[in-house]
């Protein structure tokens, strides 16, 4: 009888986990819809919802949220501002994409230590690196600073404090 109860009990856990996963993917999803086409990259909502998990999931949900989003997408699910790109890792935005899974295992491991805004900096640091190293060969090192970088960072902060902000309305000891 105890195994069985412990065989519920992990079960339980087990759909919690998934439950969590994909309501993080699904998030995500939703904050690509959200898009202001720019050239080389289009501003979404993608992030905000990345801080909003990171400051909200352990570092391994948020992690696997984001990496059951870049999943969708290989396998041609229409989770990009609702299209399909099962080659995202080939295209501009590449570097961007690969950094979500990191930012958000970086973030969510941060915010255990340091302050959620300290946690977010260096997350959206993250981001931005991969992207703009990705960006170089498309645009070369000053177009992909300035397109892929300078024009995103205002924006990227107002995200940052309005998912702050989201946070801790849910947990105000954040």
């Amino acid at each position: 009888m105890t195994q069985l109860i412990e065989y519920i009990e992990n079960s339980n856990e087990k759909i919690k986990f998934l439950r969590l996963i994909l309501f993080g993917c699904a998030l995500i999803t939703l904050g690509a819809l959200i898009k202001t086409p720019l050239i080389p990259v289009s501003f979404t909502l993608q992030t905000f919802a990345i801080y909003i998990l990171s400051l909200t999931q352990i570092p391994k949900i948020a992690f696997a949220s984001t990496l059951s989003y870049l999943a969708c997408a290989s396998m041609g699910l229409p989770v990009f501002s609702g299209h399909a790109n099962p080659f995202w890792m080939l295209g501009k935005c590449g570097g961007y994409l690969i950094a979500f899974p990191i930012a958000a295992y970086l973030i969510a491991r941060l915010r255990q230590t340091h302050t959620p805004m300290t946690a977010l900096l260096y997350g959206m640091a993250l981001i931005f690196t991969l992207g703009f190293l990705w960006l170089i060969p498309f645009l070369g090192i000053q177009t992909a600073f300035i397109k892929g970088v300078l024009i995103f960072i205002p924006s990227e902060l107002i995200k940052a404090l309005s998912a702050l902000h989201i946070a801790k309305r849910r947990n105000p000891w954040l």
